[in-house]
């Protein structure tokens, strides 16, 4: 088994903790051209192929060419460690050594033996941190992969809009709930969030209307993960 750090933004890693958020979507990079015209679900392997369109004689090096990417999240059954805004906080001080917690954005800490030292270790290390820089040891979240497979961006199901998160304040379950059963309104409600969710993240680089090739990753939370 392999394993992979991956950033989520705040309200998306409170989303994996309520329990409403168990699926990703990912650019792959680099993307296919746009001839491309038939893909390989992944089925749990690291790497999809596709299929490019013949040119204008119906030939392309030969006939179809295949290509293929792979996945840099891992496959089914991997790892990812979520990475996280965080900060040192908490700090103190006994027979002339620090020690001190890594704090998260919803309020929580939790304290690792590897931030103990003198106060020049922290002394850099003030205030919130980028989630590109958090280590492996400081996540507290480790998920397990579950599915791997590709698509276009704008073919989303109704129900992988749903479990992508997008709902604050809303408990497992209690969807239908909100909209009166209505799964119609929960639905259009779910994918209109998720767009716009997809275009606060990536619109400046991958718009919702360029439709790009994206890995859609489920997965589910271990417990203890964090190390």
């Amino acid at each position: 088994m392999k394993e992979a750090g991956i950033i989520f933004s705040a309200p998306m890693v409170r989303a994996i903790q309520d329990g409403r958020k168990t699926m990703t979507r990912r650019i792959v990079k680099p993307q296919p051209d746009k001839r491309v015209v038939a893909a390989e679900p992944v089925l749990g392997g690291p790497t999809w192929e596709y299929f490019n369109r013949p040119n204008r004689n119906g030939k392309h090096n030969g006939g179809m060419y295949l290509g293929s990417v792979k996945c840099p999240y891992g496959t089914v059954g991997d790892f990812l460690w979520v990475r996280e805004k965080w900060r040192f906080e908490d700090f103190e001080t006994c027979d002339g050594h620090c020690s001190a917690a890594v704090g998260f954005s919803d309020g929580k800490s939790h304290i690792s033996e590897r931030l103990r030292g003198g106060p020049e270790v922290f002394d850099e290390r003030m205030g919130w941190r980028s989630p590109i820089h958090m280590p492996r040891w400081a996540s507290r979240i480790t998920l397990e992969i579950t599915l791997v497979r590709v698509e276009r961006l704008q073919d989303i199901r109704e129900e992988d809009a749903i479990v992508e998160g997008v709902f604050p304040h809303i408990a497992p379950g209690q969807e239908l709930k909100k909209f009166n059963g209505n799964h119609a309104a929960l639905a259009l409600a779910a994918l209109a969030e998720f767009r716009n969710l997809w275009s606060k993240i990536n619109g400046k680089s991958h718009p919702w209307e360029s439709n790009p090739w994206v890995w859609v990753i489920g997965f589910k939370r271990v417990e203890g993960g964090a190390k």
